[in-house]
């Protein structure tokens, strides 16, 4: 079996801001100028939580063909996920600016351009393993 380089990327990136937002919530939201408010660290725990699930399923389907019918669900699941990430990290970013939200806008970006190219790959140029 062959690794899947992009599923090994989006597991490692989705891993490192799960872990931040569910064990340091206040600080990454303080960071990023929201206050400290009990529910925005709880909701921030919450999403890091789905974050460590879905850097999971990245995780475990690692060395799976993700090319064929078996496989659309994990890039579908990654596609929507960093397309609607993306959206909302941008549209923060054009009204409140900031280098982070830039930054995470431009990851998210080349994710989504990364899992739509591969979901919507023709069949033909699916490569065996990958």
């Amino acid at each position: 079996m062959k690794l899947n380089p992009l599923l090994l990327i989006a597991a490692g990136t989705y891993s490192l801001a799960g872990l931040g937002l569910t064990f340091a919530p206040s600080e990454l939201l303080a960071y990023l100028g929201c206050p400290p408010h009990p529910a925005a660290i709880w909701l921030g725990q919450l999403f890091g939580a789905a974050l460590l699930a879905l850097a999971s399923l990245n995780w475990l389907q690692r060395y799976a063909s993700v090319g064929g019918v078996l496989g659309r669900p994990v890039l579908l699941t990654n596609l929507v996920f960093v397309l609607v990430s993306f959206f909302a990290t941008l549209g923060v970013w054009r009204h409140e600016g900031g280098f982070a939200f830039l930054a995470v806008s431009a990851a998210l970006g080349l994710l989504t351009l990364a899992f739509g190219l591969r979901l919507f790959r023709s069949p033909g140029s699916q490569q065996p393993g990958g």
